[in-house]
């Protein structure tokens, strides 16, 4: 297994998910925050792309 997928799994395992601790799932809802954020990110830069005139003026 590559070691950032396993480093990425361990993280959100000790995030708060498997453990009873206040600190552990603030962190895991923080990551599951951050990972909404980057979906929201994406689809707004999609949705901007497809609207763009790509018109004469376009380099």
């Amino acid at each position: 297994m590559p070691a950032p997928l396993f480093s990425h799994r361990r993280m959100h395992a000790r995030g708060g998910f498997e453990q009873e601790s206040f600190l552990n799932d603030a962190w895991g809802g923080l990551v599951d925050l951050v990972c909404l954020g980057f979906l929201v990110w994406i689809a707004t830069g999609i949705y901007m792309w497809c609207r763009h005139d790509f018109g004469e003026d376009w380099p």
